[in-house]
């Protein structure tokens, strides 16, 4: 683009605008991606939490579920497996956009 323009017996500069212009596109660029990148560390902090949580939650399986606490840490571990089962599908598809 010109930074000159001759329209009629007006000269237009138009360095100034062409300047500006380009700040504000960068700015805008660099507020996206910063947005971009906060959000997928975010995400994947919250997977690795999830992961973590779900680790340690059933390392401890009871051999049987006669006492009554027994039966909470069964059920604990049933909870943990059933909350796998409904993100994993959905975590895996977001996966691919954050790469």
């Amino acid at each position: 683009m010109k930074t000159n323009i001759d329209i009629g017996w007006v000269r237009v500069n138009a360095l100034p605008l062409k300047v500006e212009l380009q700040k504000t596109v960068a700015e805008w660029i660099e507020a996206y991606t910063s947005f971009l990148f906060t959000n997928t560390v975010a995400e994947i902090h919250n997977i690795q939490k999830f992961i973590d949580e779900v680790g340690n939650g059933i390392k401890v399986i009871p051999e049987s579920s006669e006492t009554k606490r027994e039966k909470e840490i069964l059920m604990q571990v049933m909870t943990h497996l059933r909350d796998v089962k409904m993100i994993k599908d959905r975590t895996l598809d977001e996966v691919e956009p954050m790469k």
